[in-house]
């Protein structure tokens, strides 16, 4: 081929050199093409000036002035003192090149026979080229334009005399076409390659950002890196360089994020495509996102093309060094030094290619992280979290549309995600593997004739195989991620509702039932393990197959011989051909698993139901919103439900029947009893129910011009400081916020807190009191700038003097004045201060009333004495003195290589109690597979051996057939077993560790619960327990078994030829040292990678917990840009991580491609070598570098991924756990026969350096007696009622029923003890299984409790379907019920355990004043008289006829007497409180008895 292509070129002498197709013009042929392209560029962009009068002043401005003369300023416009040089650099290179060809024209003999003087032209083309480096070197703004001119015109020259002078110096036969120039060419030559590789290579490009008016102060590297630097990825160096120069790599350490990775930049981009609120998402999520990805999958394609090509540059090297060596030079045109060569640039290619693919597909596969998770949080923040359920049992199995559950959320967010990103590369198992099949089988048949077809024939038919397997494999991977997401939603919910189960004594429950979700999940994780190990034995068969299929055919059937080229070459291209099966495989399984998230992630984003939606059915004709420019706020003739179908039972519905309007600019009130649905009210307004018109003009109407701010009845507080709450975004003004902080009552609060209003409140505000954090919120509201106010009985949860403070001086005050305020509340003092009053009855009819009969008639039903004390939720001691007022710890991080202990949490687990016995077998196994696998080589050689010392007649075919098929048949055996026996360990471990952390987590300390998000917890749970699973498991029968392959042959091929051990210690020792500069760098990212990943979940569930407050105030917009920066964050950790991946593997396959080459030319040049012995070594060499570098590159994702055991290890040891149960500690079975209750010096603080917040109380409560606890906020009720279960630090004795509580296990005493806190905790599910979620109690024992605690008397007057039964559905945290018909739902439950104490925490601060009392009294009545109550109450009304009164304040017992003598007691506390309350001659009489409650 060659010999043809200079036949046609022709000698330098001759008619050919005049041609105009002489190669030497090609160099001024494209200069004369640069010429007419500028030329219209230029005439193009003259034309574009001559129409906009704004591009000279725009560019008049573009560069700044630059001090310091012209030279700076020069070096300055092209970037810097670099780019100048290398600028300047050019401009010398193409001067000297136009120098050296005018010298080598004007001295050359002219030929008399020329028409064309290919050197004049050539002369002309370089001095056009010099003139435009000269040119951009002058014009620094239009360099890159004008040198791609030049580059192009010297890169053609570069080929050409590269072809005609370069490519003969490899041959034999050949020369150079150009010599008679002498020197000249050479000088020529390597100023072409200087100004055509080196200076383009080694140049860096030019920053062009994404916005020009809001460039990077510091671009990313990666952005500015010359082109060498990209292929070789050396611009991380670095990074490698400070983590080898520090003991942890910090984030701080990293280059900042490239704007084109910002996330703004890749939503903006995206959102048109795939998000179905900006436009797009029409079609399903995989076609949408190959829509914005389809330039870098268009530049895909010729990139693996490339690459498959490359790919076949060793086996061709192998075939053509070993022919060399069979038969010398006959018939060989090339030197064999340029088959060494080839064994290097060939494999290089392949490598730079290869990991150039990588590069790209990593970049994407991060914007697609990006993309899908700000979509995900997006969506969510529009989400409609159905606030009643489908109705279904709890075992029935759900559909995949119901209700957008945190849970569900959650796992597509960490776990789909995760698969969709893994499953970016899919062009591999799709486009590339056929296509290396395809040319394997070509490079087959020219080694091995047509009997390479046999072996594709035999690929054919096994070919049905993989299908099949692939259709199991997504069949079981659906099932297994639902098994996943079941088990996650029950741990999500448990984390949530973790101090309930702490409180009720739960955790052994709890774990057992998220236990046997667990085994489901590990069902599906054994069906697909078994599946991956049928996939790993198909593809093994099917590759020795076709290889077995291929060389009996080209034996029996085309009576050839198998010389050694034909062996070593084909075996190698048979191993190549048996990766790309399994790559098939293994990609399957990924792509299949990114299929399945793909489909689950696009359902919810395309049909997850929005506030947004167009969803109820609204008749043509009916106006359902008013104009914007309408400030009406009301409804008229509507119908609201949490159901689209209002004819779903247990629907409820709120009717307004006629027309009501809220007045604008005054105070308005919703009033009715408890479950009336006066937030449903509110929650209508805002738009988060669904609407029925009841008429033509029907319609409802919150105005948004004038902004809204809500505060809802549980107060949402986000995990930052007490003034980030307030202020939520909105400047900063210190008059005002001032102001606000007195009107809230605040003031006192902020300053107990050790670093006032920046003291951090803990996730949930869990840090707070229930008061602290209801007035926080109102803050909130009340500081910004909101005209219309929608508050939610925001009073329940204050004192009387509070409240009154409150309504005082900021509801009636200057900061609402003008302003629309709509409350909620059960106080009965608002209703002569409000301008409308709204009453809502027990069937949710609202309606207007009057200030005449109506009104007087609901005064009374809703009268209550203002004689509340404290507030909602547990007060929480500020023990902090620290200045900086931080709570929440941020998360350590480990440092260095993974330890040993973390890893043995693995390895120890995989054989349960004998780990080395388990170890040693699983050991043995992979040894006897890779010795089976080892003999099988070797016997293949031997069989080719027999032709050289027989005659082909004498070797029988069949025989050597058989034995291969036995050997492999042995060698499958010995993989399933090993393989099968090791899942079984995978199990045993995924099982044990999972079950030791989330006892770690259920046995930890409240004070540890309220230190740590839960998002934090969440990602132990699912992201780190998904890692143990899957990455970590198999990466770990990996590397042991390369490691133990790679020591099996380095054996025995020192014993064949010992000078094989060169290369392979060699290629350790450089290939160890890069690995841990890799490491290095590679492991604390990786960590930091994990923990940047929590705060985008707790951002995530922040927004759950508090969507309609977000959706209320408008503040989505503020929501998604944390979210962008959160997420930014985390990419950036990513991008570096990925391009360690391609930095290491650039490295470490050059020292393969160096050290194969060098190999050869040892071979070649040292011909005493056998050549069976020489294409022996040289292949078991080059398996030896390939083992090596994949048993490195294992052990370092092996470390990697261990990240997780590190994490996870972390929750196990660190951690406050309580203390474990004892056999000693279980209580007589009999025990309690009473509610005696006994105190002695009972001292308690929250953490053990914390202040004490109880000091030595003691005190006697005799069973049976009721005993009120009463004090101001902070006083220490709710610390008792905690020390009493033992949830904190304790001095002192407890003794309850005779038993000391410090003797009891934690399980016996608090499930022996029921406490019902103010903010009540329910589970997703049914009424049933809120009161009895283990299935202790009978219907009757129910439905006696849901009596008892007042719910039937609340329904008394409710349409039959709008109660609330024992089947009644129940959302996430309770959202469908008002939070008093959760207390109501709690004390229910408290009542059906019968326990002989029962704690009331401000059990009905939320219910209306009616239904208290109806509670009190049946608490009365049915409450056996051996149980003791012990009442922490809001209203003094509610403990007046306790038997005694129990007062403290800061920590101390003040007065323990009945209320009878402490009214008396002058001067006493009590009698100051009771004095103090407007109802005080109501409290005495009930104190003396001479009035009934």
């Amino acid at each position: 081929m060659l010999q043809a292509l200079w036949e046609d070129i022709g000698p330098p002498e001759g008619p050919s050199r005049s041609s105009w197709w002489n190669p030497l013009l090609f160099p001024f042929y494209v200069s004369c093409l640069s010429v007419v392209i500028a030329s219209v560029a230029g005439l193009l962009s003259l034309w574009k000036k001559s129409n906009s009068t704004t591009s000279r002043s725009a560019s008049s401005t573009e560069n700044d002035h630059v001090q310091g003369g012209y030279l700076q300023a020069h070096t300055s416009r092209f970037g810097g003192t670099r780019e100048f040089t290398f600028a300047f650099a050019r401009w010398v290179g193409s001067v000297a090149l136009a120098w050296v060809s005018v010298v080598a024209f004007v001295f050359r003999q002219p030929d008399s026979v020329q028409r064309i003087n290919p050197s004049l032209l050539e002369c002309i083309a370089y001095i056009y080229a010099s003139l435009l480096c000269t040119l951009a070197f002058g014009l620094p703004k239009l360099s890159s334009v004008i040198l791609k001119h030049s580059t192009f015109v010297y890169s053609v020259s570069f080929l050409v005399y590269a072809y005609r002078d370069l490519l003969p110096l490899v041959t034999y036969d050949h020369f150079p076409l150009d010599a008679t120039d002498g020197s000249y060419l050479w000088i020529k030559i390597s100023l072409l390659g200087f100004l055509t590789v080196i200076i383009p290579l080694l140049t860096p490009r030019k920053y062009v950002p994404v916005d020009p008016h809001k460039p990077m102060s510091t671009p990313n590297p990666e952005q500015t890196a010359s082109w060498i630097s990209l292929l070789t990825y050396s611009y991380a160096n670095p990074v490698i360089k400070a983590a080898a120069e520090t003991s942890h790599l910090s984030p701080a350490q990293l280059p900042p994020l490239a704007d084109t990775d910002a996330s703004k930049t890749i939503t903006e981009h995206a959102y048109p495509i795939v998000d179905r609120f900006s436009g797009g998402g029409q079609r399903h999520l995989f076609f949408n996102l190959l829509h914005v990805h389809w330039r870098m999958f268009a530049l895909f394609i010729p990139m693996l093309i490339t690459e498959v090509a490359a790919g076949f540059a060793a086996p061709l090297g192998i075939n053509r060094v070993l022919n060399y060596l069979e038969k010398g030079r006959d018939n060989s045109t090339l030197r064999p030094g340029f088959w060494v060569a080839w064994l290097f640039l060939g494999p290089t290619v392949n490598s730079l290619l290869r990991n150039w693919y990588q590069y790209l597909n990593d970049r994407m596969a991060v914007r697609i992280e990006s993309l899908l998770t700000q979509l995900m949080l997006e969506h969510t923040l529009l989400a409609r979290f159905k606030a009643s359920t489908s109705g279904k049992d709890d075992d029935e199995e759900e559909s995949e549309d119901t209700q957008n559950t945190t849970g569900r959320i959650n796992t597509l967010i960490t776990m789909d995600i995760d698969n969709i990103v893994s499953g970016t590369d899919f062009l591999n198992p799709f486009f590339k593997v056929p296509l290396q099949i395809i040319v394997s089988l070509l490079f087959l048949y020219t080694l091995l004739g047509w009997s390479a077809f046999v072996g594709f024939g035999v690929m054919l038919i096994t070919l049905p195989l993989p299908g099949y397997i692939a259709s199991l494999s997504s069949n079981i991977n659906r099932n297994k991620m639902k098994a996943t997401e079941a088990r996650v939603e029950v741990v999500v919910e448990a984390l949530n509702a973790l101090r309930m189960i702490k409180l009720f004594g739960w955790e052994e429950k709890i774990a057992s039932k998220v236990s046997s979700k667990r085994e489901v999940e590990l069902g599906w994780m054994w069906k697909q393990r078994s599946l991956q190990i049928t996939s790993s034995i198909a593809t093994f068969c099917m590759s020795s197959a076709i290889m077995l299929g291929t060389y009996t055919a080209h034996t029996v059937l085309m009576k050839e011989e198998l010389s050694a080229a034909k062996v070593f070459a084909t075996m190698s291209v048979f191993s190549n051909l048996r990766d790309h099966v399994q790559t098939v495989f293994y990609f399957f399984t990924s792509t299949i698993q990114a299929k399945v998230s793909l489909d689950r992630v696009d359902d919810f984003l395309r049909n997850a139901e929005t506030v947004t939606d167009k969803n109820m059915s609204i008749p043509t004709g009916i106006t359902a919103f008013l104009q914007e420019e309408d400030t009406r706020i009301g409804f008229r003739k509507a119908l609201f439900s949490w159901s689209e179908n209002i004819e779903e039972p247990h629907v409820y519905k709120l009717r307004i029947g006629d027309d009501i309007q809220f007045k604008n600019g005054s105070l308005n009130l919703i009033v009715g009893p408890t479950g009336s649905g006066k937030t449903s009210m509110l929650m209508a307004l805002l738009g988060e129910m669904y609407f029925t018109p009841l008429a033509q003009d029907s319609w409802f109407s919150l105005p948004r011009k004038g902004k809204v701010a809500y505060v809802s009845q549980e107060s949402w507080i986000q995990n930052d400081t007490v003034r980030s709450n307030i202020l939520f975004g909105s400047p900063f003004d210190q008059t005002r916020y001032d102001k606000v902080i007195r009107q809230c009552a605040l003031y006192k609060d902020l300053s107990s807190f050790s670093a006032g209003d920046m003291t951090e409140v803990g996730e949930r505000g869990l840090t707070l009191s229930g008061g602290q954090k209801a007035r926080i919120t109102f803050a909130r509201a009340v500081y910004s700038s909101a005209e219309i106010l929608l508050l939610d009985d925001i009073l329940a949860a204050l004192d009387a003097h509070t409240s009154k403070a409150i309504i005082d001086t900021c509801i009636k005050g200057d900061l609402l004045r003008g302003r629309t305020v709509i409350l909620v509340t059960h106080n009965s003092s608002l209703m002569t201060k409000a301008d409308c009053v709204i009453s809502i009855d027990t069937n949710g009819n609202a309606h207007v009333i009057s200030n005449s009969i109506d009104g007087k008639l609901l005064l009374t039903t809703m009268k209550e004495v203002d004689d509340s004390l404290s507030s909602l939720e547990p007060e929480v001691p500020k023990e902090s003195d620290d200045s900086d007022g931080k709570l929440v710890d941020a998360e350590e991080v480990e440092k260095g290589i993974v330890s040993w202990k973390a890893i043995r949490l693995f390895l120890f687990h995989l054989g349960g109690k004998h780990p080395l016995t388990f170890l040693a077998i699983v050991l043995a196994g992979i040894i006897s597979t890779d010795l089976s696998t080892t003999f099988q080589t070797w016997f293949m050689g031997y069989w080719g051996a027999q032709y050289d010392t027989h005659h082909p007649s004498e070797v029988s075919v069949w025989k050597y057939v058989s034995i291969y098929a036995a050997i492999l048949f042995i060698s499958v055996i010995f993989y399933c077993f090993a393989f099968l026996f090791y899942v079984t360990g995978i199990l045993r471990a995924s099982r044990e560790i999972h079950k030791l952390l989330l006892t770690s987590v259920l046995t930890t300390t409240l004070r540890w619960v309220d230190k740590t998000p839960v998002s934090r917890i969440i990602t132990r749970c699912t992201r780190d327990i998904s890692s143990v699973d899957g990455s970590l498991a198999i990466l770990c029968w990996a590397v042991t078994e390369t490691a133990l392959s790679l020591f099996n042959k380095l054996l025995i091929i020192v014993l064949v030829n010992p000078m094989s051990l060169i290369p392979g210690i060699f290629i350790a020792i450089i290939g160890y040292y890069t690995a841990q500069l890799y490491l290095k760098a590679k492991l604390p990212i990786n960590r930091e990678m994990s923990t940047a990943k929590a705060p985008v979940l707790s951002h995530l569930h922040a927004s759950i917990f508090g969507l309609v407050s977000i959706r209320a105030y408008g503040a989505q917009d503020a929501f998604k840009l944390e979210s962008r920066d959160k997420i930014d964050n985390y990419t950036r950790m990513a991008r570096v991580s990925f391009i360690l991946d391609r930095w290491m593997g650039v490295r470490i396959d050059a020292l393969s491609a160096f050290l194969s080459s060098s190999l050869a030319a040892f071979l070649l040049y040292r011909r005493t070598t056998n050549v069976t012995t020489g294409g022996l070594s040289l292949t078991l060499s080059l398996e030896i570098c390939s083992y090596t570098l994949t048993t490195i590159d294992l052990f370092n994702h092996f470390q990697i991924r261990s990240n997780s055991l590190e994490r996870i290890l972390a929750y196990l040891e660190r951690p406050e756990h309580e203390p474990q149960s004892t056999q000693s500690g279980v209580p007589p079975a009999a025990w309690p026969t009473s509610g005696e209750l006994r105190v002695d010096k009972l001292s308690a603080q929250y953490s053990a350096n914390g202040p004490r917040v109880l000091h030595e109380l003691t005190f006697n409560i005799q069973s049976g007696e009721r005993v009120g606890i009463v004090g101001r906020t902070g006083s220490g009720k709710s610390s008792l009622t905690l020390s009493l279960l033992r949830c904190i630090i304790t001095e002192g004795d407890i003794y309850y029923d005779g038993i000391n509580t410090k003797d009891l296990n934690l399980d016996a005493l608090r499930s022996n003890i029921t406490i019902i806190p103010q903010v009540p905790e329910l589970l997703s599910g049914t009424i049933r299984k809120n009161l009895d979620p283990f299935d202790q109690y009978n219907d009757e024992t129910l439905n006696s409790a849901l009596r008892d605690s007042g719910l039937f008397a609340l329904q008394s007057d409710m349409r039959d379907e709008a109660r609330i039964t024992l089947e009644s559905q129940v959302a996430s945290g309770g959202n469908n019920l008002s939070v008093g018909q959760r207390q109501i739902i709690a004390l229910a439950r408290a009542i059906v355990r019968r326990s002989k104490l029962l704690i009331l925490d401000e059990a009905t601060s939320a219910i209306d004043y009616k239904t208290d009392a109806l509670i009190q009294e049946a608490l009365r009545r049915q409450v056996a008289s051996d149980t003791t109550v012990i009442t922490i109450a809001h209203r003094l009304q509610t403990i007046m006829d306790a038997d005694k009164i129990l007062v403290l304040d800061g920590g101390h017992l003040i007065e323990f007497d009945s209320p009878k003598a402490l009214i008396r007691k002058k001067g006493g506390m009590f009698r100051s409180l009771v004095d103090a309350s407007s109802d005080k001659e109501v409290l005495y009489s009930i104190a003396e008895g001479k009035v009934l409650k």
